[in-house]
C-alpha cells in the first residue's frame, strides 16, 4: 500500500512536473511569438520610414525642379522683353537714319533747285 502510494504520488509529480513544463514551453512559445511581431512591426516601422523620407526627398526634388522651371520661364522672358526692346531699338535707329537720308537728300534738292535760280 505504501508502495502503491508513493507511485501515486511520484507519477502525480511527473504528471505536475510535465504539465509545468508544458506551460513553460506554450509561454515560451507565445514570447518567442511576441518578439517575432515586433521584429515585424519593426521591420515595417523602418521600412515605413524609408518610403517616407523617399517621399519627401522626391517632394523637395520635385520642388527644386519647380523653381529653376519657373527661374527659367523667367529668364525666357527677360529674355523676350530683352529681345523686343532691341528689335523696338533697331527699328527706331533705322527710322531716324531713314529720316536724316530724307532730310538731307530734300537739302540737296532744295540746293540744286537754288543753283538752278
Amino acid at each position: 500500500e505504501e508502495l502503491a502510494n508513493s507511485k501515486a504520488r511520484t507519477a502525480a509529480a511527473e504528471k505536475r512536473e510535465q504539465a509545468a513544463q508544458e506551460k513553460e514551453g506554450d509561454a515560451k512559445a507565445r514570447e518567442n511569438s511576441a518578439v517575432e511581431r515586433e521584429a515585424a512591426a519593426k521591420e515595417r516601422e523602418r521600412e515605413a520610414s524609408e518610403m517616407l523620407e523617399g517621399a519627401e526627398r522626391e517632394r523637395i526634388e520635385a520642388q527644386a525642379a519647380r523653381e529653376e522651371a519657373k527661374a527659367q520661364m523667367e529668364k525666357a522672358a527677360d529674355a523676350e522683353v530683352a529681345a523686343k526692346y532691341k528689335e523696338a531699338a533697331a527699328a527706331e535707329e533705322l527710322a531716324n537714319s531713314k529720316a536724316r537720308t530724307a532730310a538731307a537728300l530734300k537739302r540737296e534738292q532744295e540746293a540744286g533747285e537754288r543753283e538752278k535760280e
